[in-house]
C-alpha cells in the first residue's frame, strides 16, 4: 500500500472550491509520481459550504418511495434550486445508532454541480478516472476504517469492489426533482451544520470510553480554514462535527501580524515549528 502527500499552492483551493484547476491538476500529477500509484481510478473528497450531509431516520419503504422521500428531504435544507445540486443517498450508513423499530437510517449527500464539475475537470486533466466523490471528512473516515483490513492483506481495489460504502453520486444521480437532476451539500454527518451545538462532542471527547468496552478512535482533521472532529467506535461513526473559519490559515495570519512578516514567511515559520511539515488543505 502506497501513501503520498503534497502541498497545494496558496489559493488553489479556497473553502473547498477549486480556484486554480491547473495548479490542482499539477499537484495531483506530482502526488501520483511521488506515491508511485499504479491505479488510475480515484475517489475524491469534497468539502466546503456547497457540499452537505444529512443523516435521517425514515420508515422502511420501497426504493421508489425512498427516491421521492429523499427529494423532499433534500429540498428542505438545500439553498436555492434543487436542480443546481447532485444528490445521492446510502442506507444504513456507518453511523452508530440504536435500532428503533421499523426505521432505516439514511445518509443523504449533496454537492453543487459547479463545485463537483471543478473536481471532475481537475482529476480528468491528471489522466485519472473519477469513481466517486464523497465529503472530505467521511472519505477520510472510510479510509481509516479500511486500514486494519489493508494491513491484514486485503488490497484497496478488492475492498472497494466488495464495499457498498462509497457514495457514487457523480455517476449515480438517483434523486430527481420535477425539472431534472438534484443535488446536495454536506458539512457534517449528524444533522447539524458547523454552527451546531457541540456539547455532545465535548462530552464525548472528555470521556470517550464512558460505558464502552470497544475500540474508540478520534479523528481530527485540521485544514486551512476548517477543523473536523469525528469519533468512531468499532468502525462506526458516533460523533462528527465541523468548525468553519478555524484552521491553519488563522495561525499563519496570526504569526504574520505578530511578527510583521508576509504570509509566505509566516507559513514557513508555522511549518518549521508545527507538528506537521507538509500539510495544506
Amino acid at each position: 500500500s502506497n501513501f503520498g502527500l503534497v502541498t497545494l499552492p496558496n489559493g488553489a483551493v479556497v473553502g473547498g472550491e477549486i480556484r486554480d484547476a491547473a495548479a490542482v491538476t499539477a499537484s495531483i500529477k506530482r502526488l501520483w509520481n511521488q506515491g508511485k500509484f499504479s491505479s488510475t481510478e480515484v475517489v475524491v473528497g469534497a468539502s466546503g459550504s456547497r457540499v452537505f450531509i444529512r443523516d435521517l431516520e425514515l420508515p422502511k419503504m420501497t426504493e421508489q418511495e425512498l427516491k421521492g422521500a429523499m427529494t423532499i428531504e433534500a429540498a428542505q435544507f438545500l439553498p436555492g434550486d434543487i436542480n443546481e445540486y447532485r444528490v445521492d443517498y446510502e442506507s444504513n450508513f456507518q453511523m452508530k445508532r440504536v435500532p428503533r423499530g421499523n426505521l432505516d437510517y439514511m445518509h443523504l449527500v449533496a454537492g453543487d454541480v459547479e463545485v463537483l464539475s471543478e473536481y471532475e475537470v481537475a482529476v480528468a486533466a491528471a489522466n485519472l478516472r473519477l469513481a466517486a466523490i464523497d465529503s472530505s471528512f467521511i472519505a477520510l473516515f472510510r479510509t481509516v476504517s479500511l486500514l486494519d483490513e489493508i494491513a491484514s492483506g486485503s488490497s484497496v481495489s478488492e475492498l472497494l469492489k466488495s464495499s457498498s460504502k462509497v457514495v457514487r453520486f457523480p455517476k449515480i444521480n438517483r434523486v430527481k426533482a420535477d425539472k431534472g437532476d438534484s443535488s446536495l451539500e454536506a458539512n457534517d454527518s449528524s444533522n447539524l451544520d458547523s454552527t451546531g451545538d457541540s456539547t455532545d462532542l465535548l462530552d464525548a471527547l472528555a470521556d470517550p470510553m464512558r460505558g464502552r468496552s470497544s475500540q474508540v478512535i478520534v479523528i481530527v482533521v485540521v485544514g486551512a480554514d476548517k477543523v473536523s472532529v469525528g469519533i468512531a467506535e468499532d468502525g462506526m461513526l458516533t460523533v462528527a462535527r465541523s468548525l468553519d473559519d478555524i484552521g491553519g490559515d488563522l495561525v499563519t495570519k496570526s504569526i504574520a501580524r505578530e511578527f510583521s512578516v508576509d504570509l509566505a514567511t509566516a507559513e514557513a515559520i508555522k511549518r518549521s515549528l508545527g507538528a506537521f511539515s507538509d500539510v495544506n488543505e
